[in-house]
């Protein structure tokens, strides 16, 4: 479960990376209600909290959480993520089946390791797609499912109580052999700083949390990128939203972008250490807000009624 504090946010839109100027939010009036949630005419908003969002009690409004982790940060920048050393994800072009394998035979169906993962990701259309596939331990198996984009993966069953998975498990496009994910021994999840907006959804960063190892001191770059299509049809440009530079220790950065992010945007962190190799971990936690469940909701004055929490 997200463990949000309370905080407001305003939606204001930029042209180019984020949704058209045209959308921009005036100001909050009209009426609308939902799920109990009501206003009228010129009656103040009702505050919706980040639990009830949590909660699911805001119809058309989720949260997303990012989890990264790296033990080999140094003076080559470079994607934070647990995939190999020094080394960028690289994003697809094109969907393709994964190859799953586990470094361990105990990940397999009636061990006593990881049973099945999930996967999450989007297809070429950036429509999101899961699947749960059963292991077969240091034997590769394939999904089902072509991916575009590859969210995580996760494992769901094990074969013993409070057990976990006993290898490392990658995920590999098929024909490629790049590495999408990876989930540590033991980890249950893969942990990298990638995430892709499916189509018709905006993102909404609300908050990051960064930690450097004791005595270490690393430069962050959060990375977004907006796409049109797959492949790509027109040229792309990748926008640094934020730097953080010479961090050691803990920095929880309240990130109130009030930036809605397009549909089809990818997220990601890099990172640099000057002097010696140091160990990161990041967490990144959004508002994902679904276009196609508000489309009932005529302007975006109406949805700052309808959800308070996104209007200052």
């Amino acid at each position: 479960m997200i463990n949000f504090k309370k905080h407001k946010i305003c939606l204001s839109v930029f042209a180019s990376l984020f949704i058209s100027a045209s959308l921009f939010i005036a100001g909050c009036s009209g009426a609308i209600a939902t799920n109990g949630f009501a206003t009228d005419g010129d009656a103040p908003h009702v505050t919706i909290t980040d639990q009830d969002i949590v909660l699911g009690l805001v119809p058309g409004v989720s949260t997303g959480r990012i989890i990264a982790s790296d033990t080999n940060v140094n003076s080559v920048e470079s994607d934070i993520w647990n995939g190999d050393s020094d080394t960028d994800l690289v994003w697809a072009t094109d969907e393709d089946t994964l190859s799953i394998v586990s470094t361990s035979v105990l990940d397999d169906v009636g061990s006593t390791g990881a049973i099945n993962i999930r996967i999450d990701g989007l297809d070429n259309d950036f429509i999101e797609i899961f699947e749960i596939l059963n292991l077969d331990g240091t034997t590769p198996v394939t999904t089902v499912n072509e991916y575009a984009r590859v969210n995580r993966i996760i494992v769901v069953d094990v074969g013993v109580y409070g057990g976990s998975n006993v290898g490392t498990i990658d995920a590999d496009f098929s024909v490629s052999g790049n590495l999408q994910a990876r989930i540590e021994s033991g980890f249950g999840l893969s942990q990298k700083s990638h995430y892709t907006l499916p189509s018709n959804h905006v993102g909404i960063i609300r908050n990051t949390v960064v930690t450097v190892e004791t005595n270490r001191v690393i430069n962050f770059n959060m990375m977004f990128r907006s796409n049109d299509t797959l492949p790509p049809t027109t040229p792309t440009t990748t926008f640094t939203a934020f730097s953080l530079f010479n961090v050691s220790g803990t920095v929880d950065f309240p990130f109130l972008s009030g930036q809605p992010l397009n549909p089809r945007s990818d997220i990601w962190v890099s990172g640099s250490q000057f002097n010696q190799t140091a160990t990161a971990s990041i967490i990144i936690d959004f508002y994902i807000v679904d276009l196609g469940e508000l489309a009932n909701v005529d302007t975006f004055n109406q949805l700052c009624n309808q959800i308070a929490i996104l209007c200052g």
